[in-house]
């Protein structure tokens, strides 16, 4: 970092480049030729493997950063994030025309008396305190 002049992040990203072009020597041809750089190799990391480094090096070739995501997500699309979403129920009649369950309306008029007290107008200091304005 010091000799180089170079950041935490930059340095962080060439040690993790170097470590993952031991495993696979063609990451410093593409760096070195510049058809790859640190980002991807960042992003690709997780992915290679000696059945995958060959077509996603290839693949990420002269790609920016969002296009080497893209090309991850077709490659390795993540199912798991689809468990996250959940149907919303339709809206109910009452809803939709504006109206209010009696519920609902009791839930926002406690809220709103724990926020302001039930106050419409700002508190207002005690007799004989100092004001600053």
């Amino acid at each position: 970092m010091g000799e180089l002049r170079l950041s935490e992040d930059a340095t962080a990203k060439r040690i993790q480049a170097a470590r993952i072009a031991r495993r696979f020597p063609t990451i410093f041809d593409a760096l070195a030729q510049g058809q790859l750089h640190l980002t991807g190799v960042g992003l690709l990391a997780p992915h290679l493997t000696e059945h995958t480094a060959g077509e996603l090096i290839a693949g990420a070739s002269h790609k920016t950063k969002a296009e080497i995501e893209r090309l991850i997500a077709a490659r390795f699309p993540r199912t798991e994030i689809l468990a996250w979403v959940t149907p919303i129920p339709p809206a109910s009649p009452a809803s939709s025309t504006g109206q209010h369950a009696p519920a609902h309306v009791e839930r926002v008029r406690r809220a709103l008396s724990c926020l302001g007290r039930g106050r419409t107008q700002p508190p207002t200091a005690p007799a004989g305190a100092l004001v600053h304005g």
